[in-house]
């Protein structure tokens, strides 16, 4: 005979272990799933882009965002740094040098999108451009940034060139 602490108490059956069984298998399930989602976003934030140095110039591969089109870039740059130079107390005390970058923007659907970052110590300026180096203005009614940014194309124009025949040579199906 069975003593019953309490009237609550199930018994156990088959149909009361099959029930239990099935949960237990569908939050196995979910627990697997979740688990390959967040392996599969690290290895496409942290696998999946690289960066090279070659003769003078750095390459570089940034994925989109997981599950994503937008934010992904190819870019090349001098291998020359911008440097802020800092006084006894850490404040800024002038900078020097010249940090130039493509960045072309590649899209799924549509044409892709070209820019330019340029940093020295007058000059902080990102500016969007055609793949033949023509500016495409931001805002067309700011006058003053859009001559600002015409006059910085043409002085850095050969540089940027530069940059994009070496993309090309980089990254030839990204022009076809």
């Amino acid at each position: 005979m069975m003593t019953r602490l309490a009237k609550t108490v199930v018994e156990p059956t088959a149909k009361n272990g099959f029930i239990f069984t099935l949960l237990g298998t569908k939050w196995g399930f979910l627990w697997l799933w979740l688990l390959i989602i967040n392996v599969a976003a690290f290895l496409a934030y942290g696998l999946l882009s690289y960066g090279k140095v070659e003769d003078g110039y750095r390459y570089g591969v940034s994925t989109p965002a997981y599950l994503g089109w937008e934010g992904g870039y190819i870019s090349v740059s001098l291998d020359q740094s911008y440097k802020i130079h800092l006084d006894e107390y850490g404040n800024e005390d002038g900078a020097s040098g010249l940090s130039l970058g493509l960045y072309i923007w590649m899209k799924p659907f549509g044409e892709n999108e070209y820019g330019v970052d340029i940093l020295s110590p007058d000059i902080d300026k990102q500016i969007y451009i055609t793949k033949d180096l023509e500016y495409v203005p931001y805002d067309p009614n700011d006058t003053k940034y859009n001559q600002q940014a015409e006059q910085i194309l043409a002085e850095y124009k050969d540089q940027i060139q530069e940059l994009m025949n070496r993309a090309q040579t980089m990254w030839p199906d990204v022009f076809d």
